[in-house]
């Protein structure tokens, strides 16, 4: 049985939907109900070390897929409802903080030579890819990560 990290809005409809789904599929899944961006994460997260980034973005494409499977199948089937189900489900649904730019994520992947030990720790396993390295800019040059 494969495990999930799955982390969703609280009070979400589309977050308990996906959430349901997984389980339906037979994964075993650890539901994380976010309130916010940048919530401080709590301490029984530590026991998925084996994921990483990197496998946690693949099984998230595998699973947007299928979501992109059963929204573009409702469409078609059945567009108008289906539309008006979806938006009412949500209508009342409140985001907190602004929305992030690309640009403002890509400044993560640049680390300040006086990181602490632990965001280090933080940033490599939230940002670290081998496609998209953490860096150090240090006089001139850019130093890529490799694990």
């Amino acid at each position: 049985m494969s495990r999930v990290l799955f982390f969703g809005r609280q009070d979400c409809s589309y977050s308990d939907d996906a959430f349901k789904h997984l389980v339906e599929l037979g994964f075993e899944v650890r539901y994380i109900k976010s309130n916010h961006r940048n919530e401080d994460l709590s301490d029984d997260i530590k026991e998925w070390n084996d994921d990483n980034i990197d496998s946690l973005l693949k099984k998230t494409h595998a699973e947007l897929f299928k979501l992109f499977q059963r929204i573009t199948k409702g469409l078609f089937l059945n567009k108008d409802n289906f539309l008006n189900k979806k938006l009412n489900a949500e209508k009342n649904e409140k985001w907190n903080g602004s929305a992030k730019k690309l640009s403002e994520l890509n400044k993560f992947q640049f680390i300040d030579s006086k990181i602490t030990s632990d965001e280090l720790a933080r940033r490599i396993r939230a940002f670290h890819t081998n496609d998209y390295p953490l860096k150090i800019k240090l006089h001139g040059y850019v130093f890529l990560l490799k694990k």
